[in-house]
């Protein structure tokens, strides 16, 4: 999974399993089986039971270790939900909400001229979405 920032131009990258990218393909171009999939029986149950998504977060050592965590709320009081990064955008895609990225994971990252040297394709060879966008946070 590649995300990038679109003032700095700096990129995230973990990696992600084939059944992770497929749920994330499947919530930007909005495909539906015959059978709700986990995160949308997820946006379900939100909806039902009035959660409102603010928006996911996610972190790590920029290495090897990534985590994420989807922030919401009922009502007055406001929760946080951990999950793996994968997920966490597979959700942020389905309820439309912005994906924060810690400041010190960006730290950590290149910029996507030095990430399209080191992997050899250009960001114009990879599927973007058009959500909200990638915000840093400290």
């Amino acid at each position: 999974m590649l995300l990038r920032e679109p003032q700095s131009g700096k990129v995230i990258s973990f990696p992600i399993n084939h059944a992770e990218a497929s749920s994330i393909i499947f919530g930007a171009e909005g495909i539906r089986g015959p059978q709700p999939g986990i995160h949308d029986a997820f946006i379900q149950f939100f909806v039902k039971h009035g959660y409102k998504a603010d928006y996911v977060y996610i972190w790590g050592d920029g290495d090897t270790h990534f985590y994420g965590y989807l922030k919401y709320h009922a009502r007055f009081v406001s929760h946080r939900l951990e999950m793996n990064p994968a997920d966490a955008i597979s959700l942020a895609i389905r309820f439309k909400v912005p994906i924060m990225v810690d400041e010190n994971l960006l730290a950590h990252m290149p910029d996507s001229d030095t990430k399209e040297r080191e992997t050899g394709f250009s960001f114009q060879q990879v599927l973007v979405f058009d959500h909200p966008p990638v915000s840093w946070v400290s």
